[in-house]
C-alpha cells in the first residue's frame, strides 16, 4: 500500500495515512457504511486493499482495474501473522469475534493455543471450519488458497500483476518501477530516491 501510494503522490501531500487512503475493504471494522461514504469522497486514484482469494472477490472484479498480488514464502508469511496475534488486546479480539458479519465460531485468543509451533501445525493442516475447500490456514485463512486462486485467475486476465515480499526487499526501487509501469504511472527520478526510503522498513 505505501509503495502504490509513493507511486501515486510523488512528493505531493497525502491526503491521509495509508491505511485512510487504502482501506481493507472486506474487513468488517468499520463497518461497510463507513467505508463506503469515504471512498466515495475520494478525489484521488483509489488503490484498495483486500485479502480475499479470488474466487471470493470474483463477484468484484473489474477488468479495468488493476490488480497487485503480493506473495511471501509461507513460513514468513505465518510468522509475520503470529506477531499480530501474540500482541492482540481486548479491543481486537471485540472487533474480530463482536462486528457484525462473523461467520463461524469466534477467533480464540493466542494464549490459549500452546504457543507458536502448535498453531503452526494447525495452520498447515486444518481450515477454518465455514470456509468451504480450505484445508489449511487455521484459525485465519488459506494462504495457499489465496495464491493459488488468484494465480489461476491471472492466467485468464493481464491486469493482474503478481510481486514477492522476496524481491521487494532485494530491490526495492527495481520492483517499484514495475509496479509503477503496470500502474501506467510515469515516475520522476528525481523523488525516486526519497520514494523508495519512504517505503523501506526503516520508514514504516
Amino acid at each position: 500500500q505505501t509503495v502504490v501510494a509513493e507511486i501515486l503522490f510523488q512528493g505531493r501531500e497525502k491526503p491521509g495515512s495509508v491505511g485512510d487512503m487504502s482501506p481493507w475493504v472486506d474487513m468488517r471494522v468499520p463497518v461497510a457504511e463507513v467505508t463506503g461514504p469515504q471512498l466515495e469522497a475520494q478525489q484521488h486514484r483509489r488503490f484498495m486493499k483486500t485479502h480475499l482469494p479470488a474466487d471470493a472477490f470474483q463477484p468484484y472484479f473489474n477488468p479495468k482495474a488493476k490488480y497487485i498480488v503480493v506473495g511471501r514464502d509461507g513460513r514468513d508469511a505465518f510468522m509475520s501473522l503470529m506477531n499480530h496475534y501474540e500482541k492482540a488486546n481486548e479491543a481486537w479480539y471485540g472487533a474480530m469475534n463482536d462486528a457484525p458479519g462473523r461467520d463461524g465460531p469466534p477467533i480464540p485468543k493466542f494464549s490459549e493455543l500452546g504457543g507458536v509451533p502448535a498453531i503452526f501445525d494447525r495452520w498447515l493442516a486444518e481450515g477454518w471450519p465455514t470456509l468451504d475447500g480450505e484445508t489449511d490456514g487455521w484459525p485465519f485463512w488459506s494462504l495457499f488458497k489465496n495464491a493459488r486462486t488468484w494465480w489461476e485467475l491471472a492466467e485468464e486476465h493481464k491486469n493482474i500483476l503478481f510481486v514477492h515480499f522476496n524481491d521487494l526487499k532485494k530491490d526495492l526501487e527495481g520492483e517499484m518501477l514495475r509496479i509503477a509501469e503496470f500502474l501506467d504511472v510515469g515516475v520522476d527520478r528525481g523523488l525516486l530516491p526519497a520514494m523508495v526510503k519512504a517505503c523501506s522498513f526503516e520508514e514504516m
